[in-house]
């Protein structure tokens, strides 16, 4: 008889234990669906392991493959935390062999924990158990327990280990999402600049390539006239150098505002405008700098297309460019009293620099999920009407 409430206890502490390292499972479950920051993870883990399991210390580190080092530790209680460093990879100590063992190790000698003197004081005199933190046989970093003791039940042990894998899991597909991201991000930036090339200097260099070709079969007769056309292409040529240099070197803030808008685009009209004085008259209305960084930089793309065009092109020296920024869509308006095009002709020939400019204007809009209208007739001015969506895609820069 004596024996059974012995039994009900022992069974009633295994499925507490059972129930606690369902809880925190659960919780890091939860984390990892709600797609966080590598270091809310380290925060929870850290909590799970301090909170719910009682532990007075923890610390967890993540492992860096390009630095080929352990690093960006987190530590609990974060008050009077030491600063601690860099550990390589193949340094001496416990942690490392965690690490290349893929096995749990216990620490009873400091010393023996690693080569970093701050992380090894902060274990002290204490016990600590080491418990790498791998998924897929990869490893994501390590995390180091002080349980003051090796005498722990090992229903501790097991649930210690238990909250290691699961977070190995949350941080280890945490910081795969992010590494997806910014390659995305430097996708999409390759994508821009190759577009911003397109735009610019590809159309440039097919203007040169066609006049030299036109003046190889003018020689040696019209030798004035090579000369003068020799003299614009120079011109040009300096422009498209300037052009690469905007586009590959000078490579877009993270914040285009109205004003670097304005003042960005009457310098690059000016260039393009060479001898000639061109004024560009602005109205703007709305809240510009709220805009996704797509839209503004496709926005300044396209009127300094349509400008360009503009200055050399029209035969006038002022064009005017309206902006109005509403809360679902914003419009652009570009238009000169110049002297016109058929925009059927222009597009539809073979051979012509304008309609590089036009086509990539078009493409540029319409990959935003907006409108764009070019209206123009000879001698009768030119008019490009934009309207894009403010929640629109987003992605293409």
């Amino acid at each position: 008889m004596g024996i059974l409430p012995s039994r009900k206890n022992q069974t009633a502490l295994e499925l507490s234990n059972e129930n606690l390292q369902l809880q925190i499972i659960y919780d890091l479950t939860l984390l990892l669906q709600a797609a966080p920051d590598v270091k809310s993870v380290q925060q929870r883990v850290l909590s799970a392991i301090t909170g719910e399991l009682g532990f007075p210390r923890v610390v967890l580190g993540l492992t860096e493959p390009e630095a080929y080092a352990i690093s960006s530790w987190a530590i609990h209680p974060a008050e009077n935390a030491p600063a601690l460093p860099s550990i390589p990879l193949d340094a001496e100590g416990l942690i490392t062999a965690a690490i290349q063992t893929q096995k749990t190790y216990w620490c009873t000698d400091k010393d023996e924990l690693s080569t970093s003197p701050a992380l090894n004081d902060w274990l002290g005199e204490e016990t600590g158990l080491v418990l790498p933190l791998a998924l897929r046989e990869h490893s994501v970093g390590v995390l180091i327990v002080a349980t003051g003791s090796p005498h722990i039940p090992d229903e501790h042990i097991k649930t210690l280990k238990l909250v290691a894998g699961q977070a190995a899991v949350a941080l280890g597909t945490t910081m795969l999402c992010i590494d997806r991201a910014q390659q995305l991000a430097i996708e999409q930036e390759r994508n821009r600049i190759a577009r911003d090339i397109h735009d610019t200097v590809a159309q440039s260099m097919f203007g040169i390539i066609f006049s030299l070709d036109a003046c190889i079969n003018m020689l040696p007769e019209h030798g004035d006239i090579v000369r003068e056309e020799l003299k614009e292409l120079h011109a040009l040529a300096i422009q498209v150098r300037d052009q690469v240099r905007h586009s590959i070197f000078n490579l877009w803030p993270s914040k285009l505002t109205l004003a670097q808008f304005k003042e960005d685009i009457r310098s690059y009209v000016t260039s393009c405008a060479g001898s000639q004085k061109f004024q560009v008259h602005f109205t703007a209305d709305g809240d510009f700098d709220r805009l996704p960084s797509a839209i503004r930089r496709n926005l300044y793309r396209v009127t300094q297309e349509a400008l360009a065009n503009c200055a050399q092109h029209a035969g006038v020296d002022e064009a005017h460019v309206f902006l109005k920024v509403g809360p679902e869509q914003v419009m652009l308006r570009i238009e000169d009293q110049g002297q016109g095009f058929d925009p059927a002709i222009v597009l539809a020939r073979a051979h012509n620099r304008e309609k590089f400019g036009l086509h990539g204007i078009r493409e540029r809009i319409h990959a935003l999920e907006g409108r764009c209208d070019i209206s123009s007739q000879p001698g009768k001015g030119t008019r490009i009407e934009i309207c894009v969506p403010v929640n629109g895609r987003r992605y293409f820069e």
